[in-house]
């Protein structure tokens, strides 16, 4: 650690800066991939989100690493790739803040359209049991 005219310690403020470059590239490919999925460009939306989930780990933001699995899933769904979406649905569904009345949506329609009558049926039971259940009981799911 080297320390500044000022007397700062400079080690620490570069590992500050590389951290807040690492955290505003991810933002960026992030927005980028949202921006790309809504103008339909959905093999560019795969690589900005993959980009950025590749940074939200390296940072640490485990709840950010949802959302690039969440929006991948929903691209690969919206490509036809059902099973990569189920799959890719599933990640996003192990961190804390995705919906998971919408990941077992887009998961009964994904079984739907793959012709897997019982699996989808067994998402929308799912969907049925997490609206009964109150606030306090869906947060410790």
């Amino acid at each position: 650690m080297y320390v500044g005219l000022g007397g700062e310690q400079i080690g620490r403020n570069r590992n500050l800066n590389t951290r807040a470059k690492i955290k505003r590239n991810a933002d960026s490919y992030f927005l980028k991939g949202c921006y790309l999925y809504n103008n339909k460009l959905y093999s560019c939306a795969i690589i900005h989100f993959s980009q950025s989930l590749f940074y939200y780990t390296k940072s640490g933001e485990i709840e950010r690493e949802g959302n690039c699995y969440f929006n991948m899933a929903k691209v690969y769904y919206k490509m036809e790739y059902y099973d990569l979406a189920i799959s890719y649905f599933n990640l996003a569904g192990v961190t804390e803040n995705i919906d998971r009345e919408e990941i077992s949506h887009y998961k009964a329609l994904s079984f739907y359209k793959l012709k897997q009558y019982r699996l989808a049926k067994s998402n929308i039971d799912n969907i049925n049991i997490i609206k009964k259940l109150t606030k306090d009981e869906k947060k410790t799911m």
